[in-house]
C-alpha cells in the first residue's frame, strides 16, 4: 500500500518513478494498475556484464503493458486539481480581499493541466473510443468555468460562484470520472478475457 500511495504521490506532483525490486509478473502487474511507469528488479533481469546487457537489449524484450494505471492516475490526478480549486475558492471567499488569494499561476489551460497532459498525450492511443472522446467536453467546460470562477472573485461576485459557477464545475467533474472509470472497467475486463 506505501509503494502504491508513493507512486500516486510523485504522479499528482510531477515526478517520474522507478520502482525496484520488481521480482514477479503479479508484482508487476500491480504495479502496473498504480500508475507505475518505469521498474527494474529479478523479473526484468538478473544484474548483467556490458555484453550481456547489450544483447538482452538487441533482443528487444517486451513487458507487459496495461492502461489501468494511467487511467486511475489521470482519475487521481483530476480530483486532486479539483479539491484544490475549490480550496482555493472557499479560502478566497473568506478573505477581506478574494482577488488576492487566487495564485496567478494556478489555473492552467486544459491542455496544460495534469488531466491535459495525459488526455491530449495518449489520445492517438484510445481516439475512437466513446468515454475517451467524451472527457474532452467536460474537461474543456471545466477549465472555462474555472475562469469564470477566478472573474468572479476579481469581481466580488460570491454569490454567483456558490450558486452557479460550483455546481457546474463538480457536474463536469462527475462526468470526467464517470469516463475515466468506464475506460478503467473496460481495460480490466479485457486483460481478464
Amino acid at each position: 500500500m506505501l509503494v502504491k500511495l508513493s507512486i500516486a504521490m510523485a504522479q499528482m506532483l510531477g515526478i517520474r518513478t522507478v520502482v525496484e525490486g520488481v521480482e514477479s509478473k503479479a508484482i508487476y502487474d500491480s504495479l502496473l494498475h498504480s500508475g507505475c511507469t518505469a521498474a527494474q528488479g529479478f523479473w526484468i533481469s538478473r544484474p548483467l556484464a556490458l555484453e550481456g546487457y547489450l544483447s538482452f537489449l538487441d533482443s528487444r524484450p517486451r513487458w507487459p503493458s496495461s492502461p489501468i494505471g494511467s487511467f486511475r492516475m489521470a482519475r487521481l490526478v483530476h480530483h486532486w486539481q479539483e479539491q484544490l480549486l475549490i480550496d482555493l475558492v472557499f479560502a478566497a471567499l473568506r478573505s477581506d480581499d478574494p482577488a488576492a488569494e487566487v495564485p496567478l499561476d494556478f489555473h492552467l489551460g486544459e491542455t496544460e493541466c495534469e488531466l491535459g497532459n495525459w488526455y491530449y498525450g495518449v489520445r492517438s492511443r484510445f481516439a475512437g473510443d466513446p468515454d475517451f472522446d467524451a472527457l474532452e467536453a467536460p474537461h474543456c467546460a471545466m477549465h472555462e468555468l474555472c475562469s469564470e470562477v477566478f472573474a468572479a472573485l476579481k469581481a466580488g461576485d460570491k454569490r454567483r460562484i456558490l450558486d452557479h459557477l460550483l455546481n457546474e464545475i463538480s457536474e463536469n467533474s462527475c462526468r470526467v470520472t464517470a469516463c475515466l472509470h468506464r475506460l478503467e472497467t473496460k481495460s480490466l475486463v479485457h486483460e481478464a478475457g
